[in-house]
């Protein structure tokens, strides 16, 4: 391999023939690696897809064209992609990533679109040392790896000097009183040997940075702000080719500087430079050191000290990645993430500037700007009016999250209830969360008995979330309900009265009754001469006959019954998230369900069994044939069967579901 040298500035870039190039085609099915083209997924149409505005692609491909790696954690919903030093994780359906030891925040989440990985494509490329081009007229996406950066002075006096200070600061913080003083001392006497030499701008910010720091320590602060202003004119001057060399150190700058104005009095410029401290990268670190800085003591608990530490979303017991702000000591969020993860229906009308939502007979209006609402057509007084953030509404990705409302307020209208408590948002990082959920009065269950009335669902569940231990609650966020809405529709239900008419026709006129009415017309005739006269004539009679035959004496006094109320039991919890329920009527409605199966069946594995031959004559499908679905359903119902967490393993078949 040919190496060649070039020269950029004091900067060295080395140039390679062995860098990656990966290009691919808005709806096209194939990826060009290095010149060579093949389809992304051979035997499958999969392609980039637009979403929101935003560029999503299938990223294990991409990643192994680069030469590197992608792994999958189905428990977590958790991608991890590695490329040479670089390591980015993200999680299916959050806006967060972990960039190495970084958190960052996502534009738009990952998701899994027709059963394949896809992921915001420039995020993913820019944060693994790629460049990514786009050719608008051809629809072209280019992703280059970029050369490996090295620095001509890696041995130079000036970074050594750095390199001490900083195993000073190290040092200092461990002590107390004249010791750490001494310390800091010595930091800024080094400082100052170092200035008085000609150094580059790269290191002249850091060794003003530190020697700030070192100033504000010992109580110095005229002569800490001047040194600390200095830093921050070279760091802000310098070429946006070096910006992420020291993103962590500019945090360290923008707090500390922050710190400074607010010993000033400088509030409004302070809070700024802490917001930027926060943005940049590593900058989370300093949240911790902010909450118990008593240079903020005075802001504390206030709106100004809420938006900038950040404030989660809990619902349920489920944390939210959507954006708490804080206004007149009221907490607003999302208009959408609020209402549709409580199963509300929800509008905005641009040109009343009103938002409405309804759920179970239940009306609420606001109006943006205005702290009056209605409910029920009935005016009632908000603490804080709803914001419209102009800057986002216009965005289409961002559009959803432009209008903000009092998330107490809401909740509490629909029977919601509100709590504060604080909730680990990142690891070591402890955050203040407003929390809804459902009140305990409305549980009349007991935990158990919750967790018996979901397990005949245990395999439904594992399907989608990959995890055997679910308990007896509901995941309620807007992804979530959005998605069980459209899957409620393949049922026929797009209302709560459509429920009502789905929950009577499983019980009165499901497969079972079809299976019945079946096994009293075939009582006492020769089903195999029957098979003979429909073998040519019509398949599906003589499938139907055939399942009949092998399965009648298993069926015997049971019918079908398993799958028609494991149908109910999912229908019945995706129509509460959905909206169309209660919490009260989905439990009760599953428990009479959960008593027929129980009365009907004498374990878990019997009634996984007939749950399966009732998919198996629904679907007309055959476990027996390794392509089917009732084969990878019998596969995964002994997966489940055998898993020691699982609810088939976990909560006894017998217990005691009451009267």
């Amino acid at each position: 391999m040919m190496v060649f040298i070039g020269f950029i500035g004091n900067v060295h870039y080395v140039k390679a023939d062995s860098l990656n190039s990966i290009t691919l085609q808005l709806d096209s099915p194939y990826i060009t690696v290095n010149g060579v083209q093949k389809e992304i997924v051979p035997g499958k149409q999969v392609k980039p897809v637009v979403y929101y505005g935003r560029t999503l692609i299938p990223i294990k491909p991409v990643i192994e064209g680069l030469g590197g790696t992608v792994s999958w954690d189905g428990k977590e919903q958790r991608i991890t992609i590695t490329h040479k030093e670089n390591t980015v994780i993200l999680w299916i359906g959050k806006k967060e990533a972990q960039i190495n030891k970084y958190k960052k925040e996502l534009e738009i989440e990952p998701r899994i679109i027709d059963g394949y990985t896809m992921v915001p494509f420039r995020f993913v490329a820019e944060n693994l040392r790629c460049s990514v081009g786009w050719n608008e007229k051809a629809k072209t996406i280019i992703i280059r790896e970029l050369p490996p950066r090295q620095d001509a002075n890696a041995i130079s006096l000036e970074k050594e000097k750095i390199a001490t200070i900083e195993k000073l600061f190290e040092e200092a913080e461990k002590l107390k009183g004249q010791a750490e003083q001494e310390k800091y001392k010595e930091i800024i006497q080094i400082s100052d040997e170092v200035l008085k030499t000609n150094i580059k701008d790269t290191f002249l910010w850091q060794i003003q940075y530190y020697k700030g720091r070192a100033l504000s320590e010992l109580g110095m602060n005229a002569e800490a702000m001047q040194s600390m202003k200095s830093a921050l004119e070279i760091r802000q001057a310098q070429v946006d080719s070096e910006s992420k060399l020291y993103d962590e150190k500019l945090a360290g700058l923008y707090y500390y500087y922050g710190r400074l104005l607010m010993i000033e009095g400088k509030k409004s410029d302070a809070l700024e430079n802490i917001r930027l401290a926060f943005k940049s990268q590593g900058g989370r670190s300093y949240v911790n050191k902010f909450r118990t800085d008593p240079v903020f003591t005075a802001i504390k608990n206030t709106d100004d000290y809420y938006n900038l530490t950040g404030v989660r979303l809990v619902i349920d017991d489920n944390q939210s990645m959507t954006k708490v702000t804080l206004k007149d000591g009221t907490a607003l969020a999302s208009y959408m993430e609020v209402g549709e993860s409580l199963g509300a229906f929800v509008k905005f009308d641009e040109f009343t500037q009103t938002i409405t939502m309804t759920k179970l007979g239940k009306k609420i209006e606001l109006r943006v700007d205005s702290k009056t609402a209605k409910v029920d057509g009935e005016e009632v007084r908000l603490k804080a009016a709803p914001i419209l953030i102009e800057k986002y509404y216009n965005d289409p990705v961002l559009k959803a999250d432009a209008i903000l409302i009092p998330i107490e307020f809401i909740a509490e209208t629909l029977g919601q209830q509100v709590t504060w408590r604080e909730v680990e948002a990142y690891k070591d990082e402890i955050w203040p969360a407003i929390q809804i959920s459902e009140p305990k009065s409305k549980y009349k269950y007991t935990e158990a008995q919750r967790k018996w009335v979901v397990a005949p669902s245990a395999n439904q569940y594992y399907v989608n979330y990959s995890i055997y231990d679910a308990t007896g609650e509901h995941v309620r966020f807007r992804p979530h309900v959005i998605t069980l809405r459209h899957a409620l529709e393949g049922f026929g239900i797009y209302s709560r009265d459509d429920y009502f008419e789905a929950l009577d026709s499983f019980k009165n006129q499901g497969d079972d009754q079809a299976y019945r009415a079946l096994e009293k017309e075939l009582r006492g005739k020769d089903v195999q001469q029957l098979k003979k006269v429909f073998e040519k004539k019509d398949p599906e009679v003589l499938r139907v006959l055939t399942f009949y035959e092998k399965n009648r004496e298993a069926l015997k006094d049971k019918g079908l019954i398993a799958w028609d109320y494991w149908r109910i039991i999912i229908i019945t919890r995706w129509s509460y998230i959905a909206g169309y329920l209660t919490l009260e009527e989905n439990y009760d409605i599953c428990m009479d369900a959960a008593k027929v199966l129980q009365k009907t069946y004498s374990s878990w594995e019997e009634l996984a069994e007939h749950e399966l031959l009732g998919f198996e004559f629904w679907s007309g499908q055959d476990r027996e044939d390794e392509k089917s679905e009732a084969y990878l359903i019998d596969r995964l119902n002994q997966t489940i069967l055998r898993n020691e967490k699982s609810l088939w393993r976990t909560v006894p078949w017998n217990l005691d579901l009451g009267k």
